[in-house]
């Protein structure tokens, strides 16, 4: 698969398992500026992060179905991909000390969107898009 370039505007990889969820907090992030990308799955996450070029903030449930949770694909992007910053959020799980990495985040659901927005521009150093 081949790298693919994005646009200017700096592009989120959204992950969760909630269709829902994670079309809600595209078009948010899409309203606000950023170029928002989904996956469905860690798999789908870590396919997407290979084939697309500058990714900056990577956001995932933490309870994704399907093998890999959030825990396990937020240690995998912190060591393969370690200029991703990484926002971790859930509503059924608290992660315990150790499950968030060191320069991630975790934002217990349901998060406002400003909550997000200001998460996400304070990770890639924007203060207004």
């Amino acid at each position: 698969m081949s790298n693919l370039l994005l646009c200017d505007r700096p592009a989120i990889l959204i992950v969760d398992d909630e269709a829902c969820q994670r079309m809600a907090a595209a078009e948010m992030l899409q309203a606000a500026g950023f170029k928002a990308l989904e996956a469905s799955s860690a798999a789908e996450a870590v396919l997407t992060l290979e084939s697309v070029n500058k990714i900056h903030v990577l956001v995932t449930d933490i309870d994704l179905r399907g093998g890999i949770n959030g825990i396990v694909l937020a240690a995998c992007v912190d060591c393969r991909w370690p200029h991703i910053n990484i926002i971790m959020t859930s509503g059924k799980v608290l992660p315990v000390p150790g499950d968030v990495p060191s320069r991630a985040r975790f934002l217990p659901k349901p998060y406002a969107d400003a909550r997000m927005l200001s998460a996400v521009r304070e990770m890639i150093g924007q203060r207004d898009i």
